[in-house]
């Protein structure tokens, strides 16, 4: 089983019926809960992972979720703001934030200029490196701000996969990248389309030698197809079967990769918001 959904990917995997289990409980990312739970591995990947530039023009995904550009709403145009390493997501309040009676600087510098880059925060508050990302995900995890920057969706978007949100958001935000990266707009988005059902692959393969054998191979699978001299594929000997929203869009591809099939239940976008539902009663 395949959950994919806009900020994570999870894996689990059901035997005769029914869910297996693990004593040492589920991973998320590097991290053994160590409580007996469903046999599940979490990783940073979904229709709404960062897509971000660096200042070499190399492209990396994830493991941070960004509201898509498709999605943003009030944020301000991307012409505006988006580019490569710290401008390459905005940054804005909820609106009910109030910074009133708080001494935060990020907060207060966004309430009394709006929106704005890391780039824009860093010049007004003067932290940077890791103290301004460690400053920006607090506020992110305390629900205090809102972060928005190109995703996979938006790649959707661009190339008429899906249409539920604002397609020229999307677009403006592709061409922009593209030109930083030295490319065509399509063959920019395809690659943010690749790059995601790569990591879903290499978390599907890990996942699977975690369980049978106890270790992870990370860096040797997500650098696998990056070696000099060595090549190595893998098959999956079981079906896939996909739910979450963005499922339809990433595992076909996963599942030929792999020599599989995959199969997707009715309503399988809502899935993981109907066990939420469930567990809740």
């Amino acid at each position: 089983m395949v959950d994919v959904g806009g900020t994570t990917t999870d894996i689990a995997m059901i035997r005769d019926g029914k869910t297996v289990l693990s004593p040492d409980g589920c991973k998320v990312g590097r991290w053994q809960t160590h409580v007996e739970a469903v046999d599940m591995f979490t990783g940073g990947i979904g229709g709404d992972s960062h897509v971000l530039l660096d200042s070499n023009g190399q492209i990396h995904l994830g493991p941070n979720r960004v509201i898509p550009l498709s999605m943003s709403g009030d944020f301000p145009h991307p012409e505006q703001w988006l580019g490569t390493e710290l401008n390459s997501k905005c940054i804005s309040l909820i609106p009910e934030t109030d910074s009133n009676g708080n001494d935060n600087t990020i907060l207060k510098y966004l309430m009394e200029n709006g929106p704005s880059t890391a780039t824009g925060i860093s010049k007004a508050t003067g932290l940077s490196g890791v103290p301004l990302e460690k400053h920006l995900e607090q506020l992110t995890r305390e629900e205090l701000t809102l972060e928005t920057g190109f995703t996979p969706t938006d790649a959707l978007h661009v190339l008429g996969k899906i249409c539920i949100g604002d397609v020229t958001q999307a677009e403006a935000g592709a061409r922009i990248l593209a030109n930083l990266a030295n490319m065509e707009l399509e063959p920019f988005c395809q690659k943010i389309i690749g790059m995601t059902e790569e990591n879903i692959e290499n978390l599907l393969i890990d996942y699977v030698i975690h369980h049978y054998w106890g270790k992870s191979l990370t860096g040797f699978i997500n650098s696998r197809n990056d070696h000099p001299v060595l090549g190595v594929q893998f098959s999956l000997k079981m079906p896939i079967i996909g739910i979450g929203a963005a499922a339809k869009y990433f595992l076909p591809n996963v599942a030929r990769k792999l020599g599989t099939t995959v199969e997707f239940p009715e309503h399988c976008e809502v899935g993981n918001g109907v066990g939420a539902a469930l567990l809740a009663v």
